[in-house]
C-alpha cells in the first residue's frame, strides 16, 4: 500500500470516529448541481502484478470520483466501496459570486460534518477547519501554503497546538500532478511518490497512469471522464 493510500484510509477512519452523528440531513444532490451540463472523473486505484515481464493491473483498491462543473468548480468527491458502492462525499458550497466557502460532508447519506475554508485571493485554500454538524465542536482543521508559482503546494494540520506539513504536491507547467511527498510526522522522513503517465483520451486528458516508489511500480490509476447532462433532472 503507498504511503498516500495509508494516510487516506487512516484520515477516513478518524472522520468516521468524530462523526457518529445522527442527523437526518440527506445529500441536497439536485440543489447542489444546478448546471446545464457537469462532468464526472471517476478514477480507480489497482494494486500490481508482474506478467510477462509487464506490470499489469490486479486488485481494484480504492474508488473515488470529482464532479466538476462548465465553470471548472469542483461539486463533489465522492469516495465508493470496492463494489461500487457510495460510502462518503463531500458537497462542496459556493457564494453567489462562485466563491467556494465550504463543503458538507455525508456518510451514508447523512451530514455528519461541514468544513470552512479560507481563500487567498487566486481563489485557492489556504486554511480550513471541520466541524461537528450537530454541535458545531471543532474537530480538526490544517492549511496550504503554495510555492514555486503554485506547481507546489504544502499541506499541513495542527496537532496539540504544533503545526505538522505532512504532504507536498508537485505540479508541472501546466498544472497537471507529477507526484508528491508523504513526510511521516514522527520522523521527519521524506517519502517520494511519482506519477508517470501513460495513455490520454482524445481531448489530451489522462486516463491511466502509474503511481511509482523509489523506482518501482505500487499501483496504476484509471480515469474514466463522463459528460452528464442535468438539464432533465
Amino acid at each position: 500500500m503507498s504511503f498516500r493510500s495509508f494516510s487516506l484510509i487512516f484520515l477516513f477512519g478518524i472522520i468516521l470516529n468524530s462523526c457518529n452523528s445522527k442527523s437526518k440531513e440527506t445529500v441536497p444532490v439536485k440543489a447542489a448541481f444546478q448546471h446545464d451540463s457537469i462532468t464526472e472523473y471517476i478514477t480507480k486505484t489497482y494494486s500490481v502484478m508482474e506478467l510477462n515481464g509487464a506490470v499489469k493491473k490486479d486488485t481494484l483498491n480504492l474508488m473515488q470520483s470529482e464532479v466538476i462543473d462548465t465553470d471548472g468548480k469542483k461539486l463533489s468527491v465522492k469516495n465508493y466501496s470496492n463494489e461500487g458502492e457510495l460510502l462518503s462525499e463531500n458537497v462542496f458550497r459556493y457564494d453567489e459570486s462562485g466563491k467556494k466557502t465550504g463543503a458538507d460532508y455525508y456518510r451514508g447519506g447523512i451530514n455528519t460534518m461541514y468544513f470552512k475554508y479560507e481563500l487567498d485571493d487566486k481563489g485557492r485554500e489556504i486554511a480550513y477547519e471541520a466541524f461537528d454538524k450537530n454541535t458545531d465542536t471543532l474537530l480538526f482543521d490544517g492549511a496550504m501554503l503554495y510555492e514555486n508559482e503554485g506547481r507546489l503546494r504544502k499541506d499541513g494540520y495542527y496537532i496539540e497546538d504544533n503545526f505538522v506539513w505532512n504532504f507536498e504536491y508537485n505540479l508541472d507547467n501546466d498544472g497537471k500532478e507529477v507526484g508528491y511527498v508523504y513526510i511521516d510526522p514522527n520522523t521527519g522522513i521524506h517519502h517520494a511518490t511519482v506519477y508517470r503517465y501513460t495513455a490520454y483520451d482524445e481531448n489530451g486528458e489522462w486516463v491511466e497512469r502509474q503511481v511509482l516508489e523509489d523506482g518501482f511500480v505500487v499501483s496504476i490509476q484509471t480515469r474514466e471522464i463522463r459528460s452528464i447532462s442535468t438539464e432533465d433532472e
